[in-house]
């Protein structure tokens, strides 16, 4: 048994401890007990086989009676934007977004503001493409006076801030809105990233696709739609009931009897108008649908496969996804079935919203069935990538998926499909840095990606790894081990927080106050310099968020 000693806890077990101070609270809440890691969350076959999963972590009160940290030389560090903003977002691509009142603005990663603190809101908190959507006004969702533009990196408008509404960049442009939603007719604008634009009044206009939207002009029941190119010339007549984007060089229309066909950029009639409703074309094939019926067609307009499904999926890797009587299975371009109709889709309020959904396949290409109470998954190709032998799955991260067999858990790898940890543990997490947290008979260990228990299973609680150290409780003791089960920092005594990016906050309690140190021990800020933070993280541009006197600011390590 590898012994771990950085400080004996008195007065009880870690668990009951009080806190320090109120700063010291921004570290609570990191290592709670029963708090979920999930990422993305997949629903286990039925609800009333859905169980409690329990990711047990550590809890980080602050007990006050510790001893000092011992002395080490410091690595240094430079104070790049002194605390003095009300609020600041992690550096994301060389810049930051920060708060000063109520005002939002961008920071360089020399501190420089080159965004000033002039508005209400910023789109994702992120420049995107060297562009960022910031509201001067009103309210995000509801308001009609929030007023959105656009300001590159110099912090020049771009796009001028008198926009209800305004989309992302898509083939270069974006749609601006001035109007409120229940006007018959709008003042929509299309702008290229140089801030050039061009005025349109109608009702709607969609992201471009393949060089053109689609433009709706008259009232919502009345509305004709046609498409404008780039410069918001019309090049196909408006003249059509509705209208799909181009895909594929064909755009579905309908026409003023309610069907729906498919013309050309030429406006040529390609496909006649007889269809109820119709999809954008994918690997040459589309679906329509007649009646109640879905079915496909190709370029040419031959019906290849017969309106008889009830719901039906694009075409990928030459197979799609189609329902029938609310069983799912796979054809493929000649309609025959790839995969049998004997699958059942999963519906559960827990999981509603996650990235896996039920109705469509998650962003990865994967989609969770169940069979015979059983779950499995599916990409979309129809290829049956975890088989349907699992009660529950969930918790997709880094290639690897926790399922679950009866009371056990393990992990199954999405590249192969191989369950690389066996379902034999109690409780599992997912992987963090290569590891996974794993619990056998009140134990806590980790295991790798081939099921090597690389860190014994003998600890009361973990943490999953960051920085290369995971926490750990062990006899009442805490510390930190590394990858190969090592305990770590042993000349460092005091409270440490977890590691977040290679560095941790630690507590002098004789001296007061908090430091950073890195893995190695090594006091990176000493003492008493900053506030404690949860989430401590060196970020991508090599800055990390400090806090002092409640205004925050930001470093970077020498």
């Amino acid at each position: 048994m590898k012994k771990i000693i950085f400080i004996i806890l008195v007065g009880g077990a870690l668990l009951a401890l009080t806190s320090c101070n109120e700063e010291s609270n921004e570290i609570d809440g990191e290592f709670t007990q029963s708090e979920s890691t999930a990422s993305e969350s997949v629903a286990p076959a039925t609800q009333s086989q859905t169980s409690e999963v329990t990711t047990e972590k550590l809890t980080d009160e602050l007990p006050d009676n510790l001893p000092p940290i011992v002395e080490l030389s410091e690595i240094g560090y430079t104070e790049v934007v002194p605390p003095k903003y009300d609020e600041v977002k992690n550096f994301s691509d060389g810049y930051a977004a920060v708060r000063l009142g109520d005002k939002w603005g961008f920071i360089d990663i020399t501190g420089k503001e080159v965004v000033p603190c002039n508005y209400d809101d910023i789109r994702d908190w992120a420049f995107k493409d060297g562009f960022a959507a910031v509201r001067i006004g009103g309210n995000y969702d509801t308001d009609s006076s929030a007023k959105w533009g656009y300001v590159n990196t110099t912090g020049r408008v771009v796009v001028p801030i008198k926009h209800n509404s305004l989309g992302p960049f898509s083939e270069g442009l974006t749609v601006g809105r001035v109007g409120d939603w229940s006007s018959e007719v709008s003042e929509y604008s299309i702008y290229d990233k140089a801030g050039v634009g061009v005025i349109l009044a109608c009702n709607n206009i969609s992201d471009f696709s393949e060089g053109l939207a689609v433009i709706s002009v008259g009232t919502y029941n009345s509305a004709k739609s046609g498409f404008v190119d780039k410069t918001g010339n019309t090049i196909i007549p408006i003249k059509y009931s509705g209208a799909g984007s181009f895909s594929e060089g064909l755009a579905a229309v309908k026409n003023n009897w309610g069907s729906w066909g498919f013309i050309d950029k030429e406006v040529n009639e390609i496909i006649s108008f007889k269809y109820s409703e119709a999809g954008r074309f994918s690997e040459g094939m589309a679906a329509v649908k007649r009646g109640s019926k879905w079915g496909f067609i190709d370029k040419d307009g031959n019906e290849v496969i017969s309106n008889k499904y009830d719901s039906v999926y694009g075409f990928f890797n030459g197979f799609a996804m189609v329902e029938l009587d609310k069983k799912f299975g796979f054809i493929d371009k000649t309609g025959a079935e790839a995969v049998a109709l004997e699958y059942t889709q999963l519906f559960n309020d827990n999981y509603t919203g996650s990235s896996w959904g039920w109705s469509n396949f998650n962003n990865d290409g994967f989609i969770v069935l169940s069979l015979n109470g059983k779950v499995g998954v599916f990409d979309r190709g129809g290829k049956e990538i975890v088989p349907f032998k699992y009660d529950e799955i969930r918790d997709y991260s880094e290639g690897m998926i926790i399922v679950k067999a009866g009371d056990k858990s393990g992990f199954v790898d999405m590249a192969t499909g191989r369950e690389a940890v066996s379902c034999r543990y109690d409780d599992v997490r997912g992987f963090s840095e290569g590891l996974a947290a794993v619990k056998l008979d009140g134990s806590w260990g980790f295991v790798d990606k081939s099921g090597n228990e690389v860190v014994p299973l003998e600890y009361f609680l973990v943490n999953d790894f960051s920085g290369g150290l995971a926490k750990v409780i062990l006899d009442g003791e805490w510390g930190f081990v590394d990858k190969l089960g090592n305990s770590a920092l042993e000349l460092i005594e005091g409270l440490i927080s977890n590691f977040h990016g290679g560095v941790a906050w630690i507590r002098d309690t004789e001296r007061g106050g908090w430091g950073i140190i890195d893995t190695e021990g090594k006091v990176i800020v000493p003492n008493g310099k900053y506030s404690p933070m949860t989430g401590t993280s060196e970020h991508s541009d090599g800055m990390m968020i400090v806090k002092l006197d409640g205004k925050y600011g930001f470093i970077k390590f020498e």
